[in-house]
């Protein structure tokens, strides 16, 4: 894997740059090591930052310096503070680092003086060093360091002085600047370094204030988090409480819950066992006397003949259905004998017939349809699905007692067939299973879904369209009427 080049401002740097970089890191202290990790999460990421880890976190630094684009500012500040830049560049403004920049390349070396530039924390300074950095041909610095050295001593003689006495050097003849008889560019020079070095004090000045907020602010921020690290810590264990509180309640509630779901169960139950043995034996009673009375003969053919003279009052296809559960009730309780039942049922059904010659616009009743023993008996009563094909005008001419009011000229016309659907949208909502397909002779081929269940098919005389529009064999298409399912009390 090649590493990625650092950089800083967007510029990569030389290798011999980032090898001084890593010199640097190999000699800070653990507690810089440490404190650059507690700002770094990746860095830290794994271990904990004391001081049996500063190896292994020493390692990732040295080793981010080869992962890494862009060097994040909290390391610049550290190897900042350990290096060339901290000792002499952060003390020199930057017009004296400008103008005495080849001299400097020179005394200190380009690798470890450039390493010192690019570490400050003003930008003029680091774009000085990146701009030579970016240069390809390099302005070269003076061959000689000793040579390098001494202009920079008589650039600077001035402010070299004043450093002097700063050592105690006030005991040594006192250097009075002679009146110059050099050309007038080397007064400037001097001029301009005097200025440079009280704006370099001033700065001086300024930087310790910014430092010593900074550490302030550090510390109350340190201390805060600190304090709410504790809080959290605090919180994770009320939680952890009211958790086992909440779980130790909810099973107490549980608890309740069962045991009075289970008593309200018991209780419900011997309520329910009472009233069915109360009602049982009501029951039991009330057969024991109907039977009593079914036994005498006499009140027994009075009792079905009063039922036959109330089934003639009736007027309704539903009474005549309710009144025939009744039947079947009194069958499965042994009052009302198998052919007692079955005398009256066709009492009923007599007078239902005679009903539908009255007025045969009356649907019949499905459990009419379900009756007896037929094979379209068995298919409603088992509800097996089943595709039923119903030639219309066969039914309407075979079915004219049911149909004939509707004829118009002595034949079925619009009204036949629409009475006709109306008759079947009753009855077969009532069987889903059920797919009928009602057909009517067409000039063209259309459909029209009446129900999900009921369609109206007009076919063409075409044989070859129709087999291709309703998808049917030769032999179903060669006379629908031989497919034609019509229910028994329709009387075909």
């Amino acid at each position: 894997m090649v590493s990625e080049i650092p950089s800083i401002d967007n510029v990569r740097l030389p290798k011999e740059i980032v090898e001084e970089l890593k010199s640097i890191l190999r000699k800070i202290p653990d507690d810089d090591i440490i404190y650059i990790s507690k700002f770094d999460k990746n860095l830290s990421k794994g271990i904990s930052a004391r001081p049996k880890s500063v190896p292994l976190l020493r390692s990732r630094l040295i080793a981010y310096l080869d992962s890494e684009s862009e060097m994040k500012p909290i390391i610049r500040e550290a190897l900042a503070g350990r290096s060339l830049n901290q000792e002499f560049v952060t003390v020199l403004s930057f017009r004296a680092l400008e103008y005495a920049f080849n001299k400097f390349l020179a005394i200190f070396g380009e690798a470890s003086f450039l390493t010192a530039l690019i570490l400050d924390e003003r930008n003029e300074v680091r774009r000085l060093a990146l701009d030579f950095i970016e240069r390809g041909d390099k302005k070269k610095a003076p061959c000689y360091r000793e040579q390098a050295i001494k202009e920079f001593q008589e650039k600077f003689e001035p402010f070299l002085v004043h450093i002097a006495s700063l050592y105690g050097v006030e005991n040594q003849p006192e250097q009075k600047i002679k009146p110059s008889t050099e050309d007038p560019g080397r007064e400037e020079d001097k001029r301009v370094i005097l200025s440079l070095t009280e704006e370099n004090k001033k700065l001086q000045q300024e930087l310790k204030k910014n430092q010593q907020f900074i550490e302030s602010q550090i510390k109350k921020k340190t201390n805060e988090i600190k304090r709410l690290s504790k809080r959290i810590e605090d919180l994770g264990k009320e939680r952890e409480n009211l958790k086992k509180s909440f779980a130790e309640e909810k099973k107490k509630l549980n608890d309740y819950k069962l045991n009075f779901d289970e008593q309200l169960d018991c209780s419900l139950k011997n309520a329910l066992q009472e009233k069915l043995v109360i009602m049982r034996a009501e029951i039991e009673q009330e057969k024991s006397h109907l039977r009593k009375c079914f036994n005498n003969v006499f009140l027994k053919k009075a009792f079905i003949a009063a039922i036959k003279d109330s089934i003639l009052a009736l007027s309704s296809y539903d009474d005549i259905i309710a009144l025939k559960d009744k039947f079947e009730s009194l069958n499965q309780c042994g009052i009302l004998g198998e052919d007692e039942k079955v005398e009256l049922t066709e009492a009923c059904n007599r007078w239902f017939r005679k009903l539908m010659e009255e007025d045969n616009r009356i649907m019949p009743p499905k459990i009419l349809f379900e009756d007896g023993d037929s094979e379209f008996a068995q298919i409603l009563r088992k509800k097996t699905p089943h595709k039923i094909f119903l030639d219309g005008y066969n039914i309407l001419h075979l079915l004219q007692n049911i149909f004939f009011r509707t004829y118009k000229d002595g034949a079925p016309k619009k009204e036949s067939r629409e009475h006709l659907v109306e008759l079947l949208k009753k009855h077969i909502a009532s069987y889903p299973f059920l797919q009928v397909l009602l057909f009517f002779d067409g000039t063209s081929n259309t459909t029209e879904n009446i129900l999900p269940n009921l369609t109206i098919i007009y076919a063409s005389e075409d044989k070859k369209s129709n087999q291709e529009f309703c998808g049917f064999s030769d032999e179903t298409m060669k006379d629908r009427a031989d497919r034609v399912h019509i229910p028994p009390t329709f009387d075909h």
